[in-house]
């Protein structure tokens, strides 16, 4: 009989300056680019910074994959890519293992497949059950004119746009009301907006993740408990997606999945759920 050879693949640490390596990791991730948005957001500025970017090559050292390490919160976080190869899977996650993390969250877009597989691995602490959300401009532009909240001035609230040397008023605002997923970097995309009250203090704050070539991701919407239940969140929305879209051609977000008064808010603004989304808590 002859005897089938294994297919051995190499994983290797690509650096930001090789240009050409990243620009095929992007034009990969591009083939499935809404299931890859984590991926692509890690790839493009400002996350690719702080982002580790690996490769997977095949025996004649092509590259057939690639999945990124974004090492800005408490917990490294991995943009797996999608793919149903397991074979690309298995490498990504014995190099992961033989890694000197102790704790990762993992993003799973649409391979849902991929958290049970992931229990080959890893000890799950946890997995968040999430949707992904997206909005295209167009569809955007026509939902947009029925949309008239009342306006802040009325109710002694201003609703700011962020600049960079803003930062530390924001970490402050986010410490106050325990967000984790908050990056001074995320500030240079330039989306991010907050609300004050006549005290100047900040009740409410929003922006984004990360942003890739075509899109943007909402995150970070958060209000201050004290001043819930007066329209501020869907003030923050409004403004960040309208920003997100005067510039890029999606806006997406991902949301929990009993969180049914956010994704009432999300689709009265033309959102619409793309795909399921597992964000596991693994211990290595």
């Amino acid at each position: 009989m002859r005897r089938v050879r294994q297919m051995v693949l190499q994983i290797r640490p690509i650096a930001i300056t090789e240009n050409s390596l990243i620009k095929t990791a992007i034009e990969l991730a591009m083939q499935r680019k809404l299931e890859n948005i984590v991926l692509l957001g890690d790839l493009h500025q400002p996350c690719l910074q702080i982002s580790d970017i690996y490769g997977v090559f095949d025996q004649k050292n092509r590259m057939i994959s690639s999945f990124s390490v974004f090492k800005a919160f408490s917990n490294p976080s991995i943009a797996l890519p999608f793919t149903s190869s397991k074979k690309i899977i298995d490498a990504i996650f014995s190099f992961l293992k033989k890694s000197n993390y102790s704790v990762l969250w993992i993003v799973v877009v649409g391979n849902e497949w991929l958290s049970h597989y992931a229990k080959k691995y890893f000890k799950i602490d946890s997995i968040s059950d999430e949707l992904m959300m997206v909005l295209p401009q167009e569809v955007f532009k026509k939902k947009k004119q029925s949309i008239i909240p009342i306006p802040l001035t009325q109710r002694n609230y201003i609703l700011i746009k962020a600049k960079k040397d803003d930062s530390n008023v924001i970490e402050r605002f986010y410490n106050t009301v325990g967000v984790q997923l908050w990056h001074p970097i995320q500030l240079e995309s330039g989306f991010y907006y907050y609300i004050a009250n006549d005290q100047e203090d900040v009740v409410a704050c929003g922006g984004t993740h990360f942003e890739t070539n075509f899109s943007a991701q909402l995150g970070n919407i958060y209000v201050h408990p004290d001043f819930r239940r007066q329209g501020l969140g869907e003030q923050l929305v409004l403004a960040v997606t309208r920003e997100i879209l005067s510039r890029k051609k999606l806006a997406t977000l991902f949301v929990a999945k009993n969180n049914h008064a956010a994704i009432s808010l999300y689709k009265k603004l033309g959102f619409f759920v793309y795909a399921p989304v597992k964000i596991l808590s693994v211990r290595l």
